[in-house]
C-alpha cells in the first residue's frame, strides 16, 4: 500500500467511488474565477446544485463553460443513446438543454456552452484552473452510472494540469459554441 504522503504528494484530494459521493457543496463555492464542466449531461445533479452555480455566478468577474458531446450529429447522438439506453432522442436534448439554459437568462455574459464532435470519456471539473475533479465512464455500463472519481490539486501534478488545459482548449478549438 502507498504511504498518504506520497499519495497526496501525487495531488490526489480524494477519491470518491462514485461521482454522486464527491463533496460538490464544499467544492463548487471554492471557485472563484472560472469553473469548466465537461460532461454528456447533469440531470439530477444540476437541479441538486444550481444554488451553488448561481452562486459562483454571481460573483465578479466568473464564467462557467460547459461542454458536451453535440448530439446534433446523428452518430454521436447514437452512440450517447447506447450510453444513455433510458432516454429517447427528445429526453437526451432536454437533459442537456436543462444542464445550461437555468444560467442563461441572468448570466448569458458569463456563460460558453460548447458542443464537441466526438463522444466523451470521461466527465471533467476544473475549478479555477487549481483543482479537478475526473470521473471515467463505463463505455459498457448497466443502467445506473456510478463513474469513480478523483480530485485532484493541479498544482502539483503539472503533467495532469497540462493534459487538462490541453483537453478544454482543444475541445474550446474544435467545439462549436451554442448562440442562445
Amino acid at each position: 500500500m502507498l504511504p498518504i504522503s506520497l499519495i497526496m504528494h501525487a495531488g490526489l484530494i480524494g477519491f470518491y467511488p462514485s461521482y454522486r459521493d464527491v463533496l460538490w457543496k464544499e467544492l463548487i463555492p471554492q471557485a472563484n474565477k472560472s469553473l469548466d464542466i465537461v460532461v454528456y449531461y447533469w440531470d439530477k445533479w444540476i437541479d441538486e446544485h444550481k444554488s451553488e452555480l448561481f452562486n459562483f455566478l454571481q460573483r465578479p468577474d466568473t464564467h462557467l463553460t460547459i461542454i458536451f458531446a453535440d448530439n446534433e450529429n446523428p452518430a454521436i447522438e447514437k452512440e450517447i443513446l447506447r450510453l444513455f439506453p433510458h432516454n429517447s432522442a427528445n429526453d437526451l436534448a432536454n437533459k442537456i438543454n436543462q444542464t445550461y439554459l437555468p444560467f442563461i437568462k441572468e448570466n448569458s455574459k458569463k456563460l460558453t456552452v460548447i458542443k464537441v464532435p466526438h463522444l466523451l470519456h470521461y466527465s471533467l471539473q476544473i475549478i479555477d484552473n487549481n483543482i479537478a475533479i475526473l470521473s471515467l465512464f463505463d463505455l459498457y455500463r448497466a443502467p445506473n452510472i456510478d463513474s469513480p472519481a478523483f480530485v485532484l490539486d493541479l498544482s502539483k501534478v503539472p503533467n495532469f494540469n497540462s493534459f487538462c488545459i490541453k483537453e478544454l482548449e482543444g475541445m474550446k478549438r474544435q467545439g462549436r459554441i451554442l448562440n442562445y
